[in-house]
This record gives C-alpha cells, structure tokens and sequence, in this order.
C-alpha cells in the first residue's frame, strides 16, 4: 500500500488533520505529516502519534529563540544550505512585525557553490544582511566575497543593507547592539548548536552563538 502526505493534499494532510505544532515553519509541519503517516504504517495509534508530535519542543540549535527585553526576535538555527536558509528565512518573515535581519556565513573548503546562492536567498528574503565567519578554514576573504556577490545581486547594497563583519561574535552584537530595533527580528544561521567553529583549517575553538548572544545582550 502506498500512503502519501503532504501541505495540502495526500492521504496525511495538513487541511483535514490540523496539527498544532510548538515549532514554527510550514516545512516543519510537511516533517510531521511524514512522521504521521510513519507511524500509521508501523500501526501507532493516529491521536497517541498526533498528541506526541504537538507536544514536541524542538531541539537545541534548531529555530531557538533566545528571548530578551529588548522586544527583538533572535533566533539561532542550523541552516547551512540555500535551501535551508531559504525555509528558514520564510518561516521569521511571517512572525516579524518589523525588519528581518540575517547573519550568516559559509564553511570553508567544502560546497563553494552554495556561497553565492546564500547571499542572493538572504538577500531577497532579509532586509538586511551581515556576512561573517561559519567555520571558513583559512578561506574567509573570499568566502566573504562570494556571499556578498550573491547578495548584491539580489539588490542588496554594501554599507547600507549589506555589511560585513569577519569576526562572528562582533557579527552577533553588532546586530543587536548597533542594527536591530524594536520588533526587528534577528536570524543567526549556521552553526546552530555546535560548541566549537574552525578558523583557520586546522584547530577547533570553543564556540557558541548562544553565549555571542548572551554576551551582546548583556554587554554595557
């Protein structure tokens, strides 16, 4: 037998189960339908599945809101790739009252061609853009340079929605700190919940966007 899920349509369907998840995104539903329609096959009771789907909180690292008195959203995830970047991006669009603001960058000495494809995805669906470290391996610069190409090519422009800041813990506070305003909300995308970022090819230093944030938080 074959059972199929999907948004809209398929035996496991959004529309006619309704589920209430505590985790955002319409891609996130799409991942419990699957789930949903898992369970049925394997002969798991339909409501015990649904019930323990919506009472699921998520895992570190992956949309966790870091929340504050500063009446801005900041959200840390994983997103590495242009297609999970692009998910993730749509999801804060629709809970953000004011600007939506990315902060990303790309992995040094692996998948080059997703650096640019990045840069034009957060540059269409984020007002405003800052680039920085995610693990580069000594390849930075022009990392860097190819994020920003892929932005610019989406309208983006450098110095006024588009910036560059190499060091990701500054990255982090000078979208707090010095961008954000109240109701913005801020994507840190990338790392999500590793403890540890490679600079330069060869050593692992402890990392987390967590702490980044908690420090720009609580900063003078």
């Amino acid at each position: 037998k074959i059972v199929t899920f999907g948004y809209s349509n398929g035996d496991f369907n959004q529309q006619d189960i309704k589920l209430n998840l505590k985790i955002p995104g319409d891609y996130n539903i799409e991942n419990a339908l699957a789930s949903l329609a898992v369970s049925f096959v394997l002969g798991i009771d339909k409501k015990i599945a649904q019930k323990t789907l919506e009472g699921f909180k998520g895992i570190k690292g992956r949309m966790e809101e870091i929340k504050n008195n500063r009446n801005i959203k900041i959200v840390v995830d994983f997103a590495h790739t242009p297609n999970a970047l692009e998910q993730a991006l749509k999801t804060l669009r629709k809970e953000t009252k004011g600007r939506l603001i990315a902060v990303f960058g790309s992995a040094g000495k692996r998948d080059v061609g997703k650096r640019g494809l990045m840069g034009e995805v957060a540059g269409k669906l984020a007002d405003l853009v800052v680039v920085t470290a995610e693990d580069p391996r000594g390849e930075l610069e022009i990392i860097n340079k190819q994020i920003m190409a892929g932005a610019e090519e989406s309208g983006k422009v450098m110095g006024k929605n588009l910036f560059v800041v190499e060091d990701r813990g500054e990255a982090i506070n000078f979208a707090i700190r010095e961008i954000a305003e109240a109701g913005d909300t801020i994507g840190i995308f990338g790392k999500g919940h590793e403890t540890s970022m490679n600079l330069d090819g060869e050593k692992e230093l402890p990392w987390s966007d967590f702490e980044a944030v908690k420090k720009a938080l609580n900063g003078p």
